[in-house]
């Protein structure tokens, strides 16, 4: 029979032994079951709810695990979840859906909160990404928007008929989450940062805009306030 592990400072009874478990009780109440990836040290997610567990590598999926990486380990132990999707033949697409952390401890019940609702929303809609609300935000304001090559941030060409091969060669805006790339599920988003940039590629002094603090924040709402900023900021141009 097993049993709960004992909190080491209190000694009462845990009745989530691992951070894993803490993880599929925050899914468990939207309705998502996982199966247990390679060699435990993970859980897989098909994005076909009716993929057999001995086929959920052949199909889309989403993987999840600590930064460790594991799942067995004790919540206080906990470094932050990481959530990446994968094709059919298992390759990681794109940026990670959700990551948090820096290698320390974090709070493991809020952080598998926010995976989980990163999660639901991407098995719910799987194009809802933050970058995809900030975009529509800003091209309900008539803003040309390009990606850079590794999708980790949106530039903006101070002159809308800029080529899109030299948008980085011209004076541009850049649009980033604070967390380095702009693939991640809303509930990931960590806050819009907004850079002036020269002809050579080089930020101008201080962010224009930026929000958030390293926590999430509701990606609606920010990428309202981001685009009004940005489409403000272009009236005030003297040209």
């Amino acid at each position: 029979m097993t049993t709960a592990r004992t909190d080491r400072l209190t000694g009462a009874a845990n009745p989530h032994p691992t951070a894993g478990a803490v993880l599929l009780a925050a899914l468990g109440k939207r309705g998502i079951t996982p199966h247990s990836g390679y060699l435990g040290m993970s859980y897989v997610i098909p994005l076909n709810p009716s993929t057999p567990a001995a086929e959920v590598y052949n199909h889309p999926h989403l993987s999840v695990a600590d930064r460790s990486p594991s799942v067995g380990h004790a919540p206080a132990d906990h470094t932050g979840w990481i959530v990446w999707r994968h094709d059919e033949r298992g390759e990681p697409v794109g940026d990670p859906l959700y990551l948090s952390g820096d290698g320390e401890p974090v709070d493991c019940a809020a952080d598998s909160e926010v995976a989980a609702d990163c999660i639901a929303q991407w098995v719910i809609n799987p194009l809802l990404t933050a970058g995809a609300v900030l975009l529509a935000e800003l091209a309900g304001r008539g803003i040309t928007v390009h990606t850079d090559s590794v999708d980790a941030s949106y530039v903006i060409p101070l002159n809308a008929a800029t080529p899109a091969r030299k948008v980085r060669d011209r004076w541009h805006l850049s649009v980033a989450d604070r967390n380095g790339f702009v693939g991640q599920a809303p509930a990931g988003h960590t806050g819009w940062t907004v850079f002036l940039h020269d002809q050579e590629g080089v930020p101008m002094d201080d962010p224009l805009f930026i929000t958030g603090d390293g926590g999430p924040v509701d990606c609606a709402a920010d990428s309202n306030r981001a685009a009004q900023f940005i489409a403000d900021w272009f009236t005030e141009l003297p040209y």
